[in-house]
């Protein structure tokens, strides 16, 4: 034993125990610094931890330091089994691990204040190192440990370790080394300022709650480093905080502050004002910094952004706990206005929007310069949709900044999700980007929730099914939804819809009749010259009139009088020939008969009939019939289907179908825990590499050729939190590294990934695995989630060191 071991002892700066009054529980971990067990202590009266210190590291130690780190950190002391001089250091026991999994469990759960809190517990640890002239040199998430509410560093530098552990580069310390000591790691001595690197580092990883480069291998991560590459701040980020940890993390370690000056500056951060920028990607999918959900709420906004309506409801929570809902649009004295936009010449202002933007009231003056209005943009989130259906927007008017000046109009797959979030945010509606204040769910998912109270009148049991059918003004949608105990409920089925049945179809019919009684080039002309017009005639007279009312009983009808002059005059100017005769000689009136109003819907009403009809083939045990949405308004519609299913299923049509949505996403804002389990609407499949007999020509140079190994299958139901697995292994016996990608298809039959309508969603690159050689475990867990929401969660864990690379992305 050492002279001034001794000394510590008599002079009590050190409690000495004997090994016997432990009992050891099990090897907890193992570092450069040797093996640490949980022991159980009659003496201290608590579980500790007990790390096996070797004999000769001892000797390495500074006396004054050692006494002043042991003073004022106040957290070990030192234990001497005699009988073979092997030293222990006892520890707290971390009852909650290190902080890298920590934060992977609880993240969700930390505010600001506490990521405040811990980065300070971190940099008193460090201060009293510093103080005392110590120098960690290997400050990182693992060797951060948890207990309780507080933060402690282990495996500090008391001593160095033995040979070249002291200048190890190994995967997990990469992510937090000094760029000075990658790039010269036998030269460079790290002393505070590296520590300083390391804590900025750290602080990042509480903002964010994953590792910095995460996803990076070794080599390229340091490449990147050493060239000056740091993560990107994380939105809501208090600007103190990432400016503090920004200096921390300088290039050049004299310009880092000390530690005394970190200490400081967390004394006095303010939680506002907060970073907001662009999202940061992980491959071409982005992630977000979620800040958690405000359990508080009382008050939802349900937003309904539709293809070619849109509308808003709130809901909050009366005393008596009864949920109160309000779906009027106060400014048009409505629960829907149409999604479109009235730019100006330049497109740099919004002059108008929804019905405001589309139907002013005719004038026989001069037509305005001003530009076409901006309508069907919402088209573009869909890969569905074929392109020639959507809509040609202006050079200016890109899509994403169409939603975005929509959405802030209002005042009220991951990439959809993904670009909502942003134009959300661009709008203002959100604080944070990451905000879990905003929640998505959808259409056919809101409208189950609200037909849940409505279940009540057809005595539906646990268990029993009933369809959704959603029929907006671009999409029809139908769900099948199985009743769940505690009124929860899960989808039984995959979900079918079209994007051409909706109302907007009945609308081109009867534009296509307008085309027979004025001419093909006259209605064209007016499309081009007078669009306004065209929306006028369609929503202020075929809707009301029309589309709405219209019951498709004949002996109720009466002949339908559209007035040119009145409605639409600008359609005069454009008409020539035979069809202006005839109209001037008609004074400009067209008679609808009960025939020609009829064959407006058919098209789109048979189609949707014969949706109907599939769906409830695919599950005809089915209760209850539920029709919701704007077009389930139409009574032609409602009497068709009671018509056609009437006698095989009770049919529910709520007072207000067009709000049905807006209602169920409001009641979903207050429990979103009432979805219990979804249908897959796609298959998800892992990139994968095999021989076979495949055509000669998808063979790559090495002989291999690339298919899939199916995860999920579509239609496949899935509990909302339950997880699917495969693991993988490396091909060649000298393979350090595998490559995990995910690809996604609607289809039943793709096998290649090169396939049309298969879409990459995420690539994994999980190195530091062993060779064959070593006898050690080379296997890559590839895990899939179905969390809330309907995000699915992709997980690639390497079995070999444990670590874990994931994101997150929708299926919607």
């Amino acid at each position: 034993m050492s002279d001034w071991f001794e000394r510590a002892i008599k002079e009590e700066y050190i409690n000495l125990f004997e090994y016997e009054s432990f009992k050891i529980r099990e090897e907890i971990g193992k570092g450069g610094f040797g093996a640490v067990y949980s022991a159980d202590s009659e003496d201290i009266g608590q579980t500790i931890a007990l790390k096996k210190i070797h004999r000769d590291l001892m000797d390495l130690a500074n006396e004054s330091s050692i006494t002043t780190l042991l003073e004022k950190y106040n957290q070990c002391y030192y234990v001497s089994y005699a009988t073979n001089e092997t030293y222990y250091m006892v520890l707290q026991f971390a009852n909650n691990g290190n902080l890298r999994s920590y934060l992977e469990d609880h993240f969700s759960e930390l505010d600001w204040p506490t990521k405040i809190k811990m980065a300070m517990d971190i940099s008193n640890g460090v201060k009293c190192l510093h103080k005392a002239d110590i120098f960690h040199r290997d400050l990182h998430d693992k060797n951060i440990l948890v207990n309780g509410n507080k933060l402690m560093i282990t495996d500090f530098g008391i001593s160095k370790p033995l040979g070249s552990t002291l200048n190890s580069i190994g995967f997990g310390m990469v992510n937090f080394a000094d760029p000075k000591f990658l790039e010269s790691p036998y030269k460079f001595i790290r002393e505070k300022p590296s520590d300083i690197y390391s804590l900025g580092m750290l602080f990042w990883e509480l903002s964010s709650g994953v590792p910095p480069f995460k996803d990076l291998g070794e080599t390229k991560l340091s490449l990147k480093v050493m060239d000056g590459d740091r993560e990107a701040p994380i939105n809501g980020t208090p600007i103190d905080f990432m400016n503090l940890y920004c200096d921390a993390w300088n290039g050049d370690p004299k310009s880092r502050p000390d530690i005394a000056e970190i200490c400081h500056k967390l004394n006095s951060i303010q939680l506002s004002p907060v970073y907001n920028s662009k999202v940061h990607h992980h491959d071409n999918i982005m992630e977000f910094a979620y800040e958690p959900v405000n359990e508080d709420i009382r008050v939802v906004v349900g937003v309904d952004f539709g293809t070619t309506y849109s509308g808003f409801a709130y809901a909050y929570v009366h005393g008596n706990k009864e949920i109160v809902v309000n779906d009027e649009w106060g400014n048009f004295k409505s629960n829907k206005t149409n999604t479109a936009l009235q730019y100006d010449e330049t497109y740099s202002a919004v002059l108008n929007w929804g019905v405001g933007a589309l139907s002013s009231k005719p004038t026989r003056r001069k037509r305005s310069e001003l530009p076409k209005p901006i309508e069907y943009f919402k088209f573009y989130l869909s890969d569905d949709v074929p392109e020639e259906k959507k809509p040609e927007l202006p050079p200016e008017v890109p899509f994403e900044k169409a939603i975005t000046d929509f959405l802030r109009e209002m005042e009220f797959n991951e990439n959809v999700r993904t670009i909502m979030r942003k134009c959300i945010f661009d709008a203002e509606l959100i604080k944070f980007l990451g905000t879990l204040n905003l929640q998505f769910t959808t259409e056919p998912e809101a409208a189950s929730i609200y037909c849940i109270n409505k279940l009540k009148e057809f005595d539906i049991k646990v268990g029993e099914t009933y369809l959704v059918v959603d029929c907006g003004g671009g999409t029809v949608d139908l769900t099948v939804i199985r009743l769940l105990a505690d009124g929860l409920t899960a989808e039984t089925t995959e979900r079918t819809g079209h994007f051409f049945c909706g109302s907007t179809y009945v609308d081109d019919e009867f534009l296509k009749f307008l085309e027979v009684k004025a001419g093909k080039s006259a209605v064209k002309m007016l499309k081009e010259k007078h669009y306004d017009q065209v929306n006028y005639m369609v929503h202020k007279f075929f809707c009301p009139k029309i589309k709405i009312p219209f019951s498709g009983e004949k002996d109720d009808f009466q002949i339908i009088e559209f007035d040119i002059k009145k409605d639409c005059p600008a359609l005069i100017y454009y008409m020539n020939g035979p069809e202006r005769v005839q109209l001037e000689e008609d004074d400009w009136l067209i008679d609808l008969d009960f025939a020609t109003v009829k064959s407006f819907f058919d098209p789109a009403i048979n189609n949707i009939i014969i949706l109907i009809a599939h769906q409830l083939s695919k599950c005809p045990n089915c209760s209850v019939l539920f029709l919701v949405g704007g077009f389930g308004e139409s009574v032609y519609l409602q009497r068709r289907i009671k018509e056609a299913f009437g006698d095989k299923i009770k049919i529910s049509i709520p007072p207000n179908p067009a709000t049905a949505i807006l209602r169920g996403a409001c009641e979903y804002g207050l429990d979103m825990g009432i979805i219990a389990s979804r249908v897959l609407n796609g298959l998800m499949e892992l990139w994968f590499i095999m021989f076979g007999t495949d055509p000669v020509y998808r063979m790559e140079s090495d002989g291999r050729i690339k298919k899939f190994h199916l995860l999920a299958s579509k239609g496949t139901k899935v509990d909302v939190e339950k997880e699917i697995s495969y693991t993988m292994i490396p091909t060649h016996a000298d393979q350090t590294s595998v490559s995990c990608q995910l690809f996604y298809t609607s289809k039943y039959n793709a096998t290649y990934c090169d396939e049309p309508h298969v879409k990459k969603l995420c690539e994994f690159i999980v190195d530091g695995l062993p060779t064959a050689s070593s006898g050690k475990d080379r296997s890559v867990l590839i895990s899939l989630r179905f969390a809330s929401m309907g995000n699915i969660v992709a997980t690639a864990k390497s079995l070999h060191n444990g670590e874990v690379y994931h994101t997150t992305f929708s299926m919607e």
